[in-house]
């Protein structure tokens, strides 16, 4: 019921046409007569589900090249997408390992002050008018 209940609510006719067809409410004899209203009826609606579920693997396509930093439209295999996946995390490993050494060497007073005075501060940045380091 909570399975009807929720195709229901979601339009989905054909999630509702299967538990009918799962609970023998609708056998061969049932649908060989429907009339032709009603059939170019579910061919609407599930025609409509169709474009709806399209658009939404298009999101999740575009979603995932953003992510990933690739240009929206290409497709790519599955097979490149792991590719760059792996490729991210291994550069992801090496910015960690950077970031750990950084912070050892942060953690000694010493050494920060050490850093600083090797910091050149640029008084007039051309872009934005604030010093950057």
């Amino acid at each position: 019921m909570q399975r009807a209940n929720v195709a229901y609510a979601a339009n989905d006719l054909l999630g509702l046409l299967e538990l009918q067809l799962e609970v023998d409410q609708i056998d061969q004899t049932g649908l060989d007569s429907l009339d032709d209203d009603r059939i170019k009826q579910y061919n609407r609606i599930l025609g409509d589900q169709v474009r709806e579920i399209g658009f939404e693997i298009h999101a999740l396509e575009s979603a995932v090249m953003l992510d990933m930093g690739w240009e929206p439209g290409r497709r790519r295999t599955p097979t490149a997408m792991m590719r760059g996946l792996r490729a991210d995390i291994k550069e992801m490993r090496a910015n960690v390992r950077d970031i750990e050494a950084d912070l050892q060497v942060f953690g000694d007073v010493k050494q920060i002050k050490r850093w600083l005075k090797g910091v050149d501060i640029v008084e007039d940045a051309p872009s934005y008018g604030e010093p950057w380091f």
